[in-house]
């Protein structure tokens, strides 16, 4: 099914297993959005102090979302509500620069961060 998103430019998107849908989107700025099947929002963090190029998203079986925070050089730990849990990953944690694509492994608590400013693959324990 095709979803009209007129007002966003969307740059990724997924659907959790409840069939809920998010997105990261640059319209009018950096947001991760919870859409419904029309297309209409239903929420948003905009994260104005956060958000900085988020590029990827990946979702637990919680549907809490990770998100590739890539200029920012950071992941961030969003809860189902779109509310920020924490800044999961960055410098600290070794986190290489720009982190840009996500990979959950659930049964394993591993994330999987590919980074494109450092051209590398990382694997975190998160819990």
């Amino acid at each position: 099914k095709r979803v009209s998103l007129p007002n966003m430019k969307p740059q990724h998107a997924v659907e959790t297993i409840i069939r809920r849908i998010f997105v990261v989107h640059y319209q009018p700025q950096h947001q991760v959005s919870e859409i419904n099947w029309s297309g209409d929002v239903i929420n948003v963090y905009s994260g104005q102090q956060t958000l900085n190029s988020p590029y990827y998203l990946s979702f637990d079986s919680n549907d809490r979302l990770f998100v590739a925070n890539c200029g920012s050089h950071q992941v961030l730990l969003l809860n189902s509500s779109l509310q920020l849990e924490r800044v999961l990953l960055n410098e600290e944690h070794q986190l290489a620069q720009c982190p840009w694509r996500l990979c959950y492994i659930e049964q394993k608590d591993q994330l999987v961060v590919g980074s494109s400013g450092s051209k590398c693959v990382q694997v975190f324990i998160v819990r």
